[in-house]
């Protein structure tokens, strides 16, 4: 039996328009704006050393020419605070799959989603950059291999925040879990990316307006997609984690509870 794309869909929107999915949209909404005065400043602390640079010097771009957002901060407390805003970011997303993951998510508590969460969140840091520079790797060269790649690799923070594993056993797992279905899982993919591109239309018009609103749309944006591609992706783990239990005699490794490390 094949993945269910449309009840994933469905799944992950009703997830998250729950009290507490709510309460996750709030969340990444601060996560988003607190990511963004990050890397305004970051952006801004790089222009600063740059303009440092003897004039002969070529260009080197540093990102966005505005920047409404940024703190007064040189370069070593930037790069400090980009990096501990990724990791705060993972765990929230760490977070939220567990509480979409799980089969009864009204009994749902704060412990559960919380579990040995720093060591969760370290692991599912490593293995995402891991993922990423695979898939890019195979963007860069023939396309194809990335493609698959990000297919194959969907579900490696799935596999950690739900299951508690390791990176490499994360990486492999989210390998076997998406062979026989991989058709299904990157319809899943297209349908997060048209979703991303068709919600980003607001932010280009919005830059006609200024940075300020622009930044402002585009932290919304993000926000709402970010809270769907999680509610989506985690409801098809979800269908095919609890196929993986049945077809492998093992209890329901769907439940929060019962997914549980020592």
């Amino acid at each position: 039996m094949s993945l269910d794309v449309g009840r994933a869909i469905r799944e992950g929107i009703g997830r998250m328009n729950t009290p507490m999915g709510r309460q996750f949209v709030l969340v990444f909404l601060v996560v988003r704006f607190l990511s963004t005065v990050v890397s305004h400043t970051l952006t801004a602390a790089n222009r600063s050393l740059i303009e440092q640079l003897p004039t002969e010097a070529p260009p080197i771009p540093v990102g966005p020419e505005t920047t409404p957002f940024a703190l007064p901060l040189p370069i070593a407390p930037a790069l400090f605070l980009t990096l501990a805003m990724a990791f705060g970011a993972e765990a929230a997303h760490i977070a939220a799959v567990r509480f979409v993951v799980a089969d009864d998510y009204r009994s749902v508590t704060v412990d559960d989603l919380t579990h040995r969460l720093g060591w969760t969140t370290l692991r599912g840091f490593i293995a995402g950059i891991i993922a990423f520079v695979a898939v890019t790797i195979g963007l860069v060269l023939f396309v194809l291999p990335g493609i698959f790649l990000a297919v194959s690799f969907l579900f490696v923070r799935q596999e950690i925040a739900v299951r508690d594993v390791s990176v490499i056993d994360a990486l492999a797992d989210s390998w076997s879990l998406t062979a026989g279905n991989r058709v299904e899982v990157a319809i899943v993919l297209l349908v997060l990316v048209a979703v991303g591109v068709v919600a980003s239309l607001p932010g280009f018009a919005a830059a006609f307006v200024s940075p300020v609103i622009q930044s402002l749309v585009a932290i919304a944006i993000s926000t709402v997609t970010t809270v769907f591609g999680i509610g989506v992706v985690s409801r098809a783990y979800a269908q095919l984690n609890e196929r993986r239990a049945e077809r492998f005699g093992l209890e329901d490794a769907v439940d929060v509870e019962k997914s549980r490390g020592p």
